[in-house]
């Protein structure tokens, strides 16, 4: 691709990592930073209810099929018909009933967490300092953000929990 310059640098990338990752360092630069990345999934989504059995029994699912596409057909024509391009059951689903559940579990998961803080309750110190970074997310007092992408489920599921 003509468009894109991209050169292999000429040094050796392991030199800049110890050898506890794969490199030939002595040890790790002090000039990096660490960063921590908290990764929490969308809840469960509209295309994932129509085609996707997940906990649910086989036979149920297989019983449901054909009626939980008619729906979504109809509700994608709906869409259509009714000038709703943004919308769609497909390609940018939102969270099913049983997602918007799962992250309000989630919000009131967290709440229930908040409250332990301090309280010496927890397994091990990790998974209080674990639960310390979750919660400082968006507070003036870290440098945390909540990253997202542009699809409905994934915002929904950020601005519920």
């Amino acid at each position: 691709c003509q468009d894109k310059k991209f050169t292999i640098p000429k040094d050796d990338a392991s030199q800049h990592f110890s050898s506890e990752f794969g490199g030939t360092a002595s040890s790790a630069p002090s000039s990096f930073k660490t960063k921590k990345v908290i990764v929490i999934r969308h809840g469960e989504s509209t295309w994932n209810d129509t085609f996707n059995p997940g906990g649910r029994n086989i036979a149920l699912f297989i019983l449901f099929y054909i009626p939980n596409m008619i729906k979504a057909i109809l509700t994608e024509a709906y869409f259509f018909v009714s000038g709703k391009e943004s919308e769609s059951w497909f390609f940018d689903s939102a969270l099913s009933t049983k997602g918007v559940k799962q992250i309000e579990g989630l919000r009131k998961f967290l709440q229930k967490e908040k409250l332990r803080l301090g309280s010496g309750n927890f397994m091990d110190e990790r998974e209080e300092v674990a639960i310390q970074e979750l919660l400082n997310v968006g507070s003036s007092t870290g440098n945390s953000m909540v990253v997202s992408s542009n699809l409905r489920r994934a915002i929904s599921t950020a601005a519920i929990g």
